[in-house]
């Protein structure tokens, strides 16, 4: 039942967000600037994918969130403006920094070893949003 209801909720999730996205004008937002601005919350669902986001305003700017895993391997899949230059630094959860890279690139980061993981996204140039997504 509760994979049912999961479905159900994922399958609102998008039909609402498509609704909204090719409504715009009917909530507020003008033809010109493709409707409103919509925050997407983080999305975790049971045994499926975790999808994090955010948006960056420019270089220097940056946002983090921690991974905690018990599995050995994991890949953290990237996507962010094809114009900007984004790059994530890995630290493990005492704190050491484990990698800083270049997300041009390569647009997957393994993560080895389990445990808890801070992954710093940042701008060098350009913004935008980002999502970072995985399966723990």
């Amino acid at each position: 039942m509760n994979k049912k209801l999961i479905v159900l909720v994922v399958v609102g999730v998008v039909v609402g967000g498509f609704t909204l996205a090719c409504c715009g004008d009917l909530f507020g937002g003008k033809e010109e600037d493709g409707g409103p601005d919509i925050t997407i919350p983080d999305i975790e669902i049971p045994g499926g994918p975790t999808v994090k986001s955010g948006t960056l305003v420019g270089p220097g700017d940056s946002e983090s969130f921690d991974i905690n895993t018990t599995k050995d391997y994991l890949e953290v899949t990237f996507t962010w403006p094809s114009n900007a230059s984004f790059w994530v630094k890995v630290h493990g959860q005492d704190g050491s920094l484990l990698g800083d890279f270049d997300l041009a690139n390569g647009e997957i980061i393994q993560l080895y070893g389990g445990g808890k993981f801070t992954l710093t996204i940042y701008s060098v140039s350009g913004s935008g949003a980002w999502t970072a997504t995985y399966t723990s």
